[in-house]
């Protein structure tokens, strides 16, 4: 099933693989041969070489898979910090009547904590993006931005 938004070279490679027509091409079926450096020019193959016989890469991409990392870690950050303020306000439903605003006020006091440190690290995330975007070369994809609002409600409110 074809999605509306595709481009016509997206239709068209989509067409062609369902028709098969890339199955006599030569080497159809076997793994890429990601040695060869015949594409890379000539006055940085010897480098290339090193940072890859050494399992190093250039300094954007070794930004690129921190930055992957930070993202995950973050992400899963906030989606605890949601869950938990969710259980404070629903415990604090649970309590003795005489109970619930302390409950309450806490939970909104220690929501409103996280909250600020939250905002300091996806600051410190956006900066490092920043940074990696004016590294790139051109044609690489930029890292986007997160936005804390979008995934605070994207947990809040599934």
């Amino acid at each position: 099933m074809s999605d509306r938004w595709e481009s016509a070279i997206d239709r068209a490679i989509r067409e062609a693989m369902e028709k098969k027509e890339f199955e006599n091409l030569s080497g159809y079926g076997k793994p890429l041969n990601l040695n060869d450096d015949s594409n890379v020019p000539e006055d940085k193959r010897m480098a290339f070489k090193i940072l890859s016989d050494n399992e190093m890469a250039p300094q954007w991409i070794m930004a690129g898979k921190d930055l992957a990392a930070a993202e995950a870690e973050l992400l899963r950050r906030i989606e605890r910090t949601v869950k938990n303020q969710q259980k404070a306000e629903a415990d604090a439903e649970r309590v003795a009547p005489h109970l619930v605003e302390t409950y309450r006020h806490n939970a909104r006091a220690l929501w409103k904590k996280t909250q600020a440190a939250l905002e300091k690290a996806v600051e410190d995330y956006n900066r490092r993006v920043t940074s990696y975007n004016l590294q790139v070369p051109p044609g690489v994809e930029h890292r986007k931005v997160m936005r804390l609002e979008r995934e605070l409600q994207r947990w809040m409110h599934p």
